[in-house]
């Protein structure tokens, strides 16, 4: 089941830098591609359509959370203090240790199992914007096919 919701860094994009302050974060849990169990991943995008700064915002983000910005690369340990909380009302809080990134979106009971039983939730930073009433899993396909996107391994924290 997917869950997720916008998280907002300011309004639309940045007159100055160009940057989408506009993000969305939603998660759902899957099969985990190296091993053949469950997993629970994050999908962090800029909202809208082409011209909305997602090539130049979300390699920043990926950096901001530790990750390679490089597209189609994995971080097995992000560095920036990258976490996942889990909050008591059914919602999940990614964030680094400066503060600089502290984004939540609501996720299933599942998503919470998954995530607690591995440790980890695989987050995945798309270079491309996600358009309004676009199918979500048809976007992640999309990105991850067409490598425009980084991901990494991001650890829960209690």
């Amino acid at each position: 089941m997917l869950a997720g919701s916008n998280a907002l860094l300011g309004d639309g994009v940045d007159a100055v830098t160009g940057l989408e302050r506009h993000l969305t974060l939603f998660g759902w849990v899957g099969p985990d591609r190296r091993n053949g169990g469950d997993a629970a991943f994050l999908y962090l995008s800029t909202p809208g359509g082409p011209g909305r700064g997602a090539h130049r915002t979300m390699p920043l983000v990926a950096e901001a959370l530790g990750l390679d910005s490089t597209p189609n690369t994995t971080t097995e340990q992000p560095g920036a203090g990258a976490r996942v909380e889990m909050t008591s009302d059914g919602r999940i809080r990614l964030a680094t240790g400066d503060g600089a990134v502290n984004l939540e979106c609501a996720v299933d009971r599942e998503f919470v199992r998954v995530a607690n039983a591995v440790g980890h939730v695989v987050l995945m930073v798309s270079y491309l914007p996600l358009p309004p009433g676009v199918d979500r899993m048809a976007h992640v396909d999309r990105s991850g096919d067409s490598c425009r996107s980084s991901t990494g391994l991001v650890p829960v924290v209690a």
